[in-house]
């Protein structure tokens, strides 16, 4: 889900933003988007949307489909788009809820289409949920989009340095090239020993959470995994926080994202005026995290240094970026070398990890992708614990294999109501609850 925003301002001046998921916007010129809401979807598979037509709907909502029929105007207005009924004033303020936007928008999406318009106060905001429209957007960064100057200018407060990830115009077009080229596939399968490494410290520490029956919260788990990745990827370093019980740069990375979110999305600034503890730990972490990030830049200069060789053929992303900054003419400047270091990141510990968690989620909703996810793993050999709760383990266990993979085993918890079928459980899932971590390692080799 994609929704975009603009403010009211005099005509001449009207702004319309694209934002993604968290504080994520771009924007255009008034006409460009009346355009792209007519032309925009004519991008994917599915054809242009006619001006006065109704999406196609059921009884429960949108269908999915995108009308296909020849657009009968060229242009599209904003106010042309369906919208759910607000108050005057606030308009659908209350009708979306900051921590479950997304399962609201989605919601509007269900009943609405693809294209729809809310909007929170003075500003309107145009949602997109059809994937073919978001790639198109994000392509014509940053001829035709950008991001919202409000979050710029939020990182700037918070004392962010400036990355891909906050740039545009200029300063973005060579920032990306320089990113890009330090992320090209053969790089990136070099660094695959180390990632296996990491990998394995994630197992051995599951497995050792699981010997000794303890709960780890997935999310932060796989933040740690992400940020230790990143960071031997993008900047040759081994942080390793999955082997580390004191404090990690994790921890202060984790508090960026969601006040960046939370201030670009405030309706009144609060904290310009009262410092409150969180505020006062988010400038902490802040110090933290440019201190690591100092600390990979020296580490890297010290390798180049060290290796002339390697300024020829830098192994990774920082170190290609100090050699770039330090070329005539590049448009590269140590303060952006420092703001894609913090770029990845976050990139690494927000986007990555969730990603993952979210994956995790969903392939335990869906039984039978989850059967052939583990038969693509148990062709490779990799031995296989399947935790099965309300779903038929016979009917939908990974029964198939590969040459001499070995059998599946199964962590059962049999009940007297399983195998239900259900999502939701009215007797709080004591199938799925009663599958102990000790169950589990038993029967891994």
């Amino acid at each position: 889900m994609t929704f975009a925003s603009r403010a009211r301002r005099p005509k001449a001046d009207q702004k319309l933003g694209w934002m993604g998921s968290g504080p994520r916007s771009v924007t255009t010129s008034s006409t460009g988007v009346r355009r792209r809401a007519t032309e925009g979807i004519a991008g994917g598979p599915a054809g242009p949307l006619r001006r006065n037509a109704e999406p196609p709907r059921t009884r429960g909502g949108y269908d999915g489909r995108v009308n296909t029929q020849t657009p009968t105007e060229t242009l599209r207005e904003l106010a042309d788009l369906p919208a759910p009924r607000g108050l005057p004033i606030v308009g659908n303020l209350f009708q979306l809820s900051r921590p479950v936007i997304h399962r609201d928008m989605e919601r509007l999406a269900r009943e609405l289409g693809p294209l729809f318009r809310v909007r929170v106060g003075a500003r309107d905001m145009v949602a997109i949920a059809d994937h073919a429209l978001i790639g198109q957007v994000l392509r014509e960064r940053p001829q035709s989009f950008r991001r919202s100057p409000r979050t710029q200018q939020i990182g700037q407060e918070m004392g962010l340095m400036p990355g891909l990830f906050g740039s545009e115009g200029d300063s973005w077009r060579p920032q990306r090239k320089m990113v890009m080229a330090g992320l090209d596939p053969t790089r990136v399968r070099g660094y695959f020993p180390m990632l296996l490494r990491v990998l394995l410290r994630l197992e051995r520490r599951w497995l050792a959470a699981a010997r000794e029956g303890r709960a780890l919260e997935l999310q932060p788990e796989l933040m740690r995994f992400s940020v230790d990745a990143i960071a031997g990827l993008a900047f040759g370093s081994d942080v390793n926080t999955l082997e580390s019980d004191g404090e990690i740069i994790q921890q202060h990375l984790d508090k960026i994202f969601p006040a960046l979110y939370r201030r670009s999305m405030a309706m009144v600034p609060t904290w310009r005026w009262f410092r409150r503890q969180a505020d006062r730990d988010l400038d902490a972490s802040i110090v933290e995290v440019k201190k690591a990030i100092a600390d990979f830049i020296a580490q890297a200069r010290q390798r180049l240094d060290a290796d002339p060789a390697r300024r020829a053929a830098p192994p990774n992303l920082l170190e290609s970026m100090i050699v770039a900054a330090e070329e005539p003419g590049s448009g590269i400047d140590n303060l952006m070398v420092a703001g894609n270091v913090l770029t990845m990141l976050l990139a690494g510990e927000d986007t990555t990890a969730n990603t993952l968690a979210w994956a995790m989620n969903l392939l335990h909703e869906n039984p039978q992708a989850l059967a052939r996810a583990a038969d693509e793993v148990r062709g490779l050999g990799v031995p296989l614990v399947a935790i099965f709760g309300p779903t038929r383990d016979r009917q939908t266990a990974p029964l198939t294999s590969g040459v001499d993979a070995p059998a599946p085993r199964l962590a059962i918890h049999d009940v007297w109501c399983r195998p239900c079928m259900l999502r939701e459980c009215p007797l709080g899932h004591m199938c799925m609850r009663g599958v102990t971590a000790a169950q589990v390692a038993s029967l891994l080799p």
